[in-house]
């Protein structure tokens, strides 16, 4: 049985098992959301200086840093989904917390030059060619637009905190495999009902709060969706090589992983404020 490590986790098991982990080790330990963070972090980070802290969930990590800040702990560094949390003055502003420079971190490995590198690797470049000569804007600007759609959605329900599961609203359900189309009026439709809430209102949320905030071109790009519209955009009948098997989000996470060089790691804000933290006390986070 899988093990849910946010609910098996907390912040106070956590700094037990850094504790745990200190024994023999005089090097920093660096806090991460969830798997795909630490895999990614993992292969980044110096082994031989510092340690990933896996802790299952955000308001773990957040916990966490709360507990050592009272201690005046200087060996535990973090690295957090940016979220809305900008947006809404929600941010923490700490010595050794790091925001992912978009919503999260898939978001900002898609945003980066590692795309190019993974369409080389899985799309057809006529067929790429083919798209964007037909509908006369470019793939990445595709990806950004249809998740936008979703991420406008995902904003009025954490300002509004109508509570729906955007598991229920996956991209697999709403856009075609066929045309690589969204279908947002059956989209709305089906955020309307979760939300327990009318179309009017909707528009009114969409008035208030798309006029209040300002946003940056990939601000409302939530990772998970663009890694799975992506996914479908790469299916043999849009983008896809030929005889090609199909390519799911695992596959994709695994790819831009491994293609985001150390070019675009370095460019990164979320990698320049880790660096300034370990400077700070005089750590070694990275080699």
């Amino acid at each position: 049985m899988a093990i849910n490590l946010a609910k098996s986790k907390n912040p106070a098991i956590l700094r037990a098992e850094i504790i745990l982990k200190s024994s023999g080790f005089s090097g920093i330990f660096l806090a991460v959301e969830g798997d795909f963070d630490s895999r990614f972090w993992g292969a980044r980070i110096d082994v031989n200086n510092a340690r990933i802290v896996h802790c299952g969930g955000k308001p773990n990590l957040l916990g966490l840093l709360d507990l050592y800040e009272q201690h005046n702990y200087r060996r535990l560094a973090a690295v957090a989904d940016s979220d809305f949390d900008h947006l809404l003055g929600r941010s923490r502003s700490l010595w050794n917390l790091a925001y992912t420079d978009l919503y999260d971190l898939e978001s900002t490995l898609i945003c980066s030059g590692a795309l190019q590198r993974v369409l080389a690797e899985y799309a057809d470049i006529l067929k790429i060619q083919s798209f964007e000569n037909s509908n006369n804007f470019y793939v990445k600007e595709h990806l950004r637009v249809v998740s936008t759609s979703f991420g406008k959605l995902r904003f009025i329900n954490a300002v509004k905190d109508y509570g729906v599961d955007f598991d229920k609203l996956s991209p697999y359900k709403y856009v075609d495999t066929a045309s690589w189309n969204l279908n947002e009026m059956t989209l709305v439709s089906d955020f309307l009902g979760l939300a327990g809430i009318t179309e009017s209102v909707l528009e009114e949320d969409k008035k208030e709060l798309f006029s209040k905030f300002v946003f940056d071109d990939w601000g409302l790009v939530q990772g998970h969706d663009c890694m799975k519209i992506l996914a479908i955009g790469l299916g043999p009948s849009i983008l896809g090589k030929t005889g090609q098997r199909s390519i799911d989000q695992a596959e994709l996470q695994r790819a831009f992983r491994l293609t985001f060089d150390s070019s675009n790691l370095e460019a990164s804000k979320m990698h320049q404020d880790l660096v300034k933290a370990q400077q700070l006390h005089g750590l070694q986070l990275f080699a």
